[in-house]
């Protein structure tokens, strides 16, 4: 009952699944986990939605979730269905990748660094990070041959 009171799970996948409960989402597809010492980011997808929540240890061996991004209604017309989050001063930008001819996206920074990916999770889907949110200029979608075929300034 403690733990159940204090948000306190004991482990990162009932914790996620307390918290997609908790947001009226899911149950989800969990598409990619990413693990780290103190945490683990789940990127999922849901219906016509996508979504990121980052699951913390806390007391040693429990686990509490943050909160959950939810990304706009996926929308194939749209190149690139994203959202973005920061926390503590890190930025993230996640999304869906909707045209099949957009092979690398790229987040860019006013400041020129630039971080990319072209292998999608799941086949269409990414996670780009940055230690910094400020500065955030674009995120860009590019072909085989390396042309930008979808910008959005951020």
């Amino acid at each position: 009952m403690f733990l159940k009171i204090s948000g306190l799970y004991l482990s990162p996948l009932s914790a996620y699944r307390n918290s997609e409960r908790r947001a009226h989402y899911g149950p989800s597809e969990i598409i990619h986990i990413e693990d780290s010492d103190k945490d683990k980011l789940i990127l999922a997808k849901y219906d016509k939605w996508i979504s990121s929540t980052t699951i913390y240890r806390n007391l040693f061996f429990f686990w509490r979730s943050g909160p959950i991004d939810i990304a706009p209604d996926v929308d194939p017309s749209h190149g690139i269905t994203y959202t973005w989050t920061a926390y503590d001063g890190d930025f993230m930008i996640f999304g869906i990748v909707n045209d099949k001819d957009i092979v690398k996206v790229q987040l860019v920074l006013e400041n020129g660094e630039a971080f990319s990916q072209s292998d999608f999770y799941d086949e269409d889907m990414f996670i780009l990070k940055s230690k910094t949110y400020e500065g955030a200029m674009a995120l860009k979608g590019y072909d085989k041959d390396n042309n930008i075929i979808f910008e959005k300034p951020l």
